[in-house]
C-alpha cells in the first residue's frame, strides 16, 4: 500500500503502527537489536515519535548490558569461548562499552595458555 502511494497519510500511519507493534514485541521479548531496527523503521514512517528515539536508545542500552552480564557468567564458569562471543556482540554495538576490549583479550589470552597447558601435558603423557 505505501508503496504505491508513498505520501498517503493513512498509508503512512498504518505502516508507523504496524512497525511501532513489532518493535515493542521485539523490545519485550529481549531482541533488542531487532527492536532497534523496527522503532527505527517507525521514525522513517513517523519522525515525530519521540517514543521511538527512547526505545531505540534503551533497546542498544539493554543489549550491551545483557550481553555483557552474560559474558561475565560465563568468563565466571571458565566458558572462554562463550565469553568472548558475548563480549564481541557488545564491542559491535559499541567498541568503547565498559571494559570489553580488555575481557576480551583477557578470555583469549587466558583461552590459550590453558590450550598450551592442555597441550604439554598431553605430550607429556604420551612419553
Amino acid at each position: 500500500m505505501l508503496s504505491a502511494k508513498p505520501n498517503d497519510p493513512v498509508a503512512k500511519e498504518y505502516s508507523y503502527k504496524s512497525s511501532f507493534e513489532l518493535a515493542l514485541e521485539f523490545f519485550q521479548k529481549k531482541e533488542y537489536l531487532a527492536a532497534k531496527e523496527q522503532f527505527l523503521v517507525s521514525l522513517k514512517h513517523n519522525s515525530n515519535c519521540q517514543q521511538c528515539h527512547v526505545y531505540i536508545r534503551r533497546s542498544e542500552e539493554l543489549f550491551k548490558e545483557l550481553h555483557y552480564k552474560q559474558g561475565i557468567e560465563y568468563y565466571g564458569k571458565e566458558q572462554l569461548t562463550d565469553a568472548v562471543m558475548e563480549w564481541e556482540l557488545v564491542r559491535d554495538v559499541d567498541p568503547n562499552y565498559k571494559r570489553v576490549d580488555y575481557y576480551i583479550k583477557k578470555a583469549k589470552d587466558l583461552q590459550r595458555k590453558i590450550d598450551e597447558l592442555k597441550k604439554e601435558s598431553k605430550e607429556e603423557a604420551q612419553e
